[in-house]
């Protein structure tokens, strides 16, 4: 039984990192939606702008590295500019794990000190050429104490 079940994590370990290569994760071919989670509204925005920039990667050491940023960015001048250049990206790593449909990322070092010590658990699908992630609900980094979901939406460059 156990070796099926590793043989099984792998197979999904193998398919995601081969969605994710196809997909060619990288640039302006991601998109990222948030769609608040709980209260009264369901309001779907572009947290980090019409054309995010990001990049994801998978090693064979069981490692995921990720980083997204808001387009048009310019360098912070002031603590304000600062406290918005902070809530415009979000990069985090650590060890993953592949569960059937989703992948869980034990963090271990993140853009955001809340974020180490939790597990990040997002749903994956391809869709021809196109790789859809969608995250559970997270902390919405511009709606003190709000939650979102975040919806990733990779293309190949």
């Amino acid at each position: 039984m156990r070796l099926s079940s590793l043989f099984v994590a792998s197979l999904a370990v193998a398919i995601l990192s081969i969605a994710l290569l196809l997909c060619g994760l990288g640039g302006a071919a991601m998109s990222q939606t948030a769609t608040p989670s709980g209260g009264a509204t369901k309001q779907r925005n572009d947290v980090y702008g019409e054309h995010p920039i990001g990049y994801a990667a998978l090693t064979a050491a069981g490692r995921l590295f990720a980083v997204i940023t808001a387009n048009g960015r310019k360098p912070p001048n002031g603590s304000e500019e600062q406290a918005a250049a902070f809530r415009s990206m979000i990069a985090y790593t650590g060890k993953f794990r592949v569960e059937s449909e989703k992948f869980i990322a034990q963090v271990d070092t993140a853009w955001n000190e809340a974020w180490v010590g939790t597990e990040q658990v997002r749903v994956w699908r391809v869709d021809g050429d196109k790789l859809h992630i969608t995250s559970a609900p997270i902390p919405n980094p511009n709606v003190p104490g709000g939650k979102m979901i975040g919806v990733q939406v990779w293309e190949r460059d």
